[in-house]
């Protein structure tokens, strides 16, 4: 008997399971589009762009007067600012906590923060 009673359990189990996935609410897809353009600072070229990770910030960098220099910007904001020491600033990504921007300049691997300030060395020697 105890044996008929424990099927019995597991089936009214796996009713209610079934029921519950069954009738739940369908799930809706919040991916959103976003579009936005990308002012260029004046008399310059686009060259690479770098999405921050946390979606907040774009890097990118730009030539200007032949120049290549790495660019953010906060996507809540149409304003570009330079990052200094950044000249010939090539391939850069974002760190995974989107504080840091790496790249490659004079042979050597490099990052900076995205607030700005000095450009830190990693790797000292060329690649």
């Amino acid at each position: 008997m105890a044996g008929v009673a424990g099927r019995g359990a597991l089936f009214l189990g796996m009713l209610g399971f079934a029921w519950a996935y069954f009738t739940r609410q369908p799930t809706t897809n919040d991916a959103r589009v976003m579009k936005f353009s990308i002012l260029l600072p004046e008399k310059s070229s686009f060259n690479q762009i770098a999405v921050a990770p946390d979606g907040r910030h774009l890097a990118f960098t730009a030539a200007t007067d032949g120049k290549v220099q790495l660019w953010v910007r906060q996507l809540d904001s149409t304003e570009a600012r330079a990052l200094a020491d950044t000249q010939g600033a090539s391939y850069h990504f974002w760190s995974p906590d989107s504080r840091f921007i790496g790249f490659f300049a004079d042979g050597r691997l490099k990052k900076i923060e995205v607030t700005g300030g000095p450009v830190q060395m990693i790797v000292l020697e060329g690649l």
